[in-house]
């Protein structure tokens, strides 16, 4: 009897263990309800969407033209984009830019990210997530501790997760068709003047409530 106990509480605490940190409850309320915010926030003045279309364009061509070679330039770009600097680069990871260009699904995307064992752009994820989206916006959404906070996530280390992310990319493949999303994309053509993916419009919105 006292065995079979032992045998249930450890059972208990490995299932414990192992359940996600991740509020994907209260993120996908913040999806449904603050998609408003979102669309408010869509401005054809202001330089952070005005060059994101640019910034895919280019990446598209840098991709086509030198492959592999891309992934730094690909990285600078990024980071220009970010309000942090590109410090280290590694290329312990080849094979990033053909594969994440190639993805046709989100198993696709998810097991390229389970391919690296740490990020090759500045240790980080989050500058992983920006890279691998301009590569691929259809399949790769931008991770940062914007998005993570919706999922109850406040600390460094805990946005600075590979699964963490992998987790985010599953959110976003199972809620990218819901209506939030869908208003958010006519927006973006309306005010922006041009498109965005389902995984852009679904980021846009957690980035900018």
């Amino acid at each position: 009897m006292m065995v079979g106990m032992k045998e249930n509480h450890n059972q208990a605490k490995t299932t414990k263990s192992r359940k996600s940190k991740m509020n994907h409850e209260r993120a996908l309320d913040s999806l449904t309800t603050k998609y408003t915010e979102a669309i408010r926030c869509i401005d054809a003045n202001e330089q952070y969407l005005r060059t994101y279309p640019q910034l895919l364009r280019s990446t598209a061509i840098l991709a086509k033209e030198m492959g592999e070679d891309a992934l730094p330039a690909i990285a600078h770009m990024a980071y220009g984009w970010m309000p942090t600097i590109l410090k280290k680069f590694s290329d312990s990871q080849p094979g990033i830019v053909g594969p994440a260009t190639g993805c046709r699904s989100f198993e696709e995307a998810s097991g390229l990210i389970r391919s690296m064992d740490d990020s090759p752009i500045n240790n980080s994820w989050v500058g992983m997530s920006k890279v691998l989206h301009f590569v691929n916006p259809d399949f790769f959404p931008i991770w940062d501790s914007r998005v993570a906070t919706h999922f109850s996530l406040k600390n460094a280390y805990q946005v600075n997760n590979r699964n963490h992310f992998l987790e985010y990319l599953a959110f976003v493949e199972k809620n990218r068709k819901c209506d939030a999303v869908k208003r958010v994309q006519k927006a973006f053509a309306k005010e922006a003047g041009y498109e965005v993916t389902e995984v852009r419009a679904c980021e846009f919105i957690l980035f900018s409530s």
